[in-house]
């Protein structure tokens, strides 16, 4: 009989580029400064400021519009013979690039993807309870109009 072994599933592209985008640009630096230690990073496009089209889905008909254009900065590298890309709403350079190389990373699966991809898990954690803290203290302040004149 063969023995089945659990792999732990790493995160999907936009999972991880979705916690990264929400993170601060200093936790994604920490998160890619090992991956900078250990291996050649090369720059293919240099961090830059770019606009881009923002898209948006109105709610009643859930047809889909442009809202207009933001201003995003976007990054390509290469790690270890693996190209990463990103781009991000801002013009924080180091974080895109940080999250350019982290993409590198999950692309060439390095093996340092699975401490990353916890680290990055974290980091979710951390984002959804800073979330549901806001919320809490949003939810205190909301008029509920239907018991407004009820005594």
């Amino acid at each position: 009989m063969t023995e089945v072994i659990a792999v732990k599933q790493l995160l999907s592209r936009s999972q991880y580029t979705k916690i990264l985008a929400a993170a601060a640009g200093s936790k994604v630096g920490q998160l890619s400064q090992p991956l900078q230690e250990k291996y050649q990073v090369s720059v293919v496009r240099p961090a830059q400021k770019t606009l881009t089209m923002m898209q948006f889905r109105e709610p009643v008909k859930a047809s889909l519009f442009y809202l207009g254009e933001v201003l995003c900065s976007e990054c390509i590298v290469e790690v270890a013979g693996f190209k990463g890309a990103a781009v991000m709403i801002g013009d924080d350079f180091a974080k895109v690039t940080a999250a350019a190389i982290i993409d590198a990373a999950y692309n060439g699966k390095l093996p340092e993807c699975e401490a990353l991809d916890k680290a990055i898990r974290e980091l979710e954690k951390e984002q959804l309870a800073a979330r549901g803290k806001l919320n809490a203290g949003l939810r205190r302040s909301k008029v509920d109009f239907n018991t407004m004149g009820e005594q």
